[in-house]
């Protein structure tokens, strides 16, 4: 299982890809906070509240096919601030 740690933007478009591309059996999507030292990355309500909201995405997959995988979410999702 590989998880994926996104912000509101790949919270809409990342179910619609991750349910095209069939290399995956299955995923998870969980609400979370996270907590990070660069606070120009929060906004001023999450400043105060001291955590950013997001989200995290367990993904099913083989792990022959994890790097294929990885690669083309990093090639759809420049510029959205996901981790792997």
């Amino acid at each position: 299982m590989s998880s994926l740690y996104g912000n509101r933007v790949s919270t809409c478009l990342c179910p619609f890809w991750l349910l095209e591309h069939k290399s995956s059996s299955g995923f998870t999507i969980i609400q979370s906070y996270g907590h990070g030292s660069d606070p120009t990355t929060f906004t001023i309500i999450e400043q105060v509240e001291g955590r950013k909201e997001q989200v995290i995405f367990q993904i099913h997959i083989a792990s022959n096919q994890e790097n294929d995988f990885i690669k083309n979410l990093k090639e759809s999702f420049k510029g959205t601030n996901i981790h792997y």
